[in-house]
């Protein structure tokens, strides 16, 4: 009885992926190798919005609670101000978590006129030691001590934060 050949095929497309990704000389890898990275690259995605549904205060409180306890749960660390019918969010967190919520931001029928103000690879997170981590500002109160937490983190030369000082000036000026 003759025996079948082995099917080493997948073996030899592994061993030859991994001598390929280990030379950078291939654009293809690279690429890959990219995506690879990018899974834990942290990221911080800025915009402001407005709302399109007029929701009473209590709409809103329902919605912040929600949207803080879901960033929370997934490590997303931020500001949400909201100023009359415009939002200004900071979201930051895992790359492809941002980049996940931030496209299901921008289909959310609740939001109209997105502008997208920053959308970026960071090194380190600037909001973790905010508040709770993920924070909702719809007081003007909270919004001096967000700025105030802005102007620390831009004596520190932390990434994005005279960006950041000069949206939430915008905000307390409108």
């Amino acid at each position: 009885m003759k025996e079948a050949r082995a099917d080493y095929s997948g073996f030899i497309h592994l061993h030859t992926f991994l001598i390929n990704f280990s030379n950078p000389l291939h654009e293809i890898d690279l690429t890959f190798r990219n995506f690879i990275l990018s899974l834990n690259m942290l990221k911080t995605i800025c915009y402001k919005s407005k709302a399109k549904l007029n929701i009473n205060i209590m709409g809103f409180e329902a919605i912040f609670n929600e949207t803080q306890t879901k960033n929370d749960s997934k490590n997303i660390t931020g500001v949400l101000v909201k100023r009359g019918q415009v939002f200004f969010q900071i979201l930051e967190g895992e790359s492809v978590i941002i980049d996940a919520l931030y496209l299901k931001i921008k289909k959310d029928s609740r939001h109209t006129d997105i502008i997208e103000l920053l959308n970026k690879s960071i090194s380190q997170l600037s909001f973790k030691g905010f508040d709770t981590g993920y924070s909702v500002i719809e007081h003007m109160d909270a919004l001096y001590g967000l700025q105030n937490y802005v102007i620390n983190l831009e004596k520190k030369d932390t990434e994005n934060s005279t960006l950041f000082l000069q949206i939430i000036e915008d905000l307390l000026t409108t």
